[in-house]
């Protein structure tokens, strides 16, 4: 009697366990369906452009005006430029490398901390991987951002190649995004970056995105604000108004020349 009651016993935990792990997987499915979804909103047919370039005004946390440009290539290559003449700021990353000019100088960026996706649009960020095995995705839940319900998602790419690193750290990619329900478009994402200075010391970043407009078929938001949020500081803010958009107009690759300065 003693020994089939342990059997039963067993049977109910096996029978419990296989349906937690199917609901699981089915949550997984459902969540990962729903980040290709949202890939597919912004583009079409989740197929991306060759190269982007958005161009406008920046206004800064103290309210000064100034020229932006952002020119991406791919999901690992992107040039920021601001300011103009003398005053003009460039940086550049390229495939795990990247710079700094301003005022005639250069300022190299540790490996660490120059492996960044152009986060400035939601569609070349993590997001970008929705279709990649190896990408994973936690539903969190629902959340109110300014009054629009989003649902969150966790997204996590672990680093194919860690033994590379310094220190063998692995430099896994990570970042939350929040979708309307509604318009199934990305309203704001978060993620952590490595301070140039120190690799142990991460800085959260939030984007923020608004006005969409359909470009040749992308939705590309028209305001998009950046917050980098700095322990024990006001965090600086930046606000973004997109004033042109040039889709795949043949960048060239000489563009983003950080690899080949950084060596």
């Amino acid at each position: 009697m003693v020994n089939m009651f342990k059997r039963l016993i067993s049977l109910f935990v096996l029978a419990v366990s296989v349906l937690t792990q199917g609901v699981l997987d089915a949550s997984a499915q459902d969540a990962r369906t729903s980040i290709q979804n949202a890939l597919g909103r912004l583009v079409p047919n989740r197929q991306l452009p060759v190269d982007l370039t958005l161009t406008g005004q920046l206004t800064d946390a103290a309210g000064v005006v100034q020229p932006f440009r952002f020119t991406m290539k791919g999901k690992d290559r992107v040039r920021f430029e601001s300011g103009t003449g003398a005053a003009l700021v460039t940086t550049t990353q390229s495939r795990g490398a990247g710079w700094t000019e301003s005022g005639g100088k250069v300022r190299l960026l540790p490996s660490y901390s120059a492996i960044r996706r152009p986060g400035v649009v939601p569609f070349f960020d993590l997001l970008s991987e929705a279709d990649t095995p190896n990408l994973q995705i936690t539903d969190k839940g629902t959340f109110s951002i300014g009054g629009v319900v989003t649902r969150r998602f966790s997204l996590k790419l672990p680093d194919p190649t860690p033994d590379i690193r310094m220190f063998r750290r692995a430099l896994d990619e990570e970042i939350d995004i929040y979708i309307d329900v509604t318009t199934q478009l990305v309203v704001r994402s978060e993620s952590w970056m490595r301070a140039d200075n120190n690799p142990d010391a991460r800085l959260q970043t939030v984007w923020e995105f608004g006005d969409y407009r359909t470009i040749s078929g992308l939705a590309i938001p028209f305001v998009i604000r950046y917050t980098l949020l700095t322990p024990g500081q006001k965090p600086p803010q930046r606000l973004y108004t997109v004033t042109e958009v040039s889709i795949n107009s043949g960048v060239s690759d000489s563009t983003f020349i950080a690899e080949e300065r950084a060596r």
